[in-house]
């Protein structure tokens, strides 16, 4: 970051994530305006560098913000602590014909494409001016119980839920980042369904 402030770069966007609002279940979807608890350190990482941009932002030595980012699903999306996130959009083949998440069924998920993400990101990066140092990703809300149900229906894969109490984390609201910007995500379904080989 001090390394965009000396080559005199406009505006410094951060890929954060939901994670600085901490990792336990939400009574409702958090905005913006909630405070941020990151209870471990991969939200806490991401909280520290927001505060680094907020505070040059406030010397005026760049525009920044930060867009936090809810659970990314699509393919492509190879993490290994949750494979089921790419899954969802494969084909079945071999070992990989049933999918497990990991969350209890009444778990409530926050889900946003990896396509949409990549717009969001490029939007702040081209707009302008942008009215907040600080955005959710819109995104969809999914119990998990739901994900499995139109998962089976649509892909025709079979898929293991986690155990009840198996928390999913706190949920987010986006509408500041729809409000400001016009944009509008894909429906999980209708990117299932676009899928090849649904089975």
């Amino acid at each position: 970051m001090r390394q965009a402030v000396n080559a005199r770069v406009k505006r410094f966007v951060l890929a954060s994530s939901l994670s600085v609002y901490g990792s336990f279940p939400t009574p409702r979807p958090l905005t913006e305006d909630d405070p941020a608890r990151p209870d471990e350190p991969y939200g806490a990482s991401k909280r520290v560098v927001e505060l680094v941009g907020e505070a040059l932002a406030s010397k005026r030595e760049i525009e920044f913000v930060s867009l936090r980012i809810a659970r990314v699903i699509g393919l492509g999306v190879k993490k290994t602590s949750s494979p089921w996130r790419s899954q969802i959009f494969e084909p079945a083949s071999g070992d990989y014909s049933m999918i497990g998440i990991p969350f209890a069924p009444r778990a409530v998920l926050s889900l946003v494409h990896v396509e949409d993400v990549a717009r969001m990101l490029i939007i702040l990066a081209e707009k302008s001016a942008v009215q907040s140092t600080v955005y959710n990703t819109p995104v969809e809300l999914w119990e998990a119980r739901g994900l499995k149900e139109v998962i089976e229906e649509v892909r025709s894969r079979r898929v293991e839920l986690g155990p009840a109490g198996a928390s999913s984390g706190p949920t987010c609201d986006g509408s500041r980042f729809t409000r400001e910007f016009g944009i509008q995500i894909r429906g999980l379904r209708e990117r299932l369904l676009d899928c090849p080989n649904r089975g």
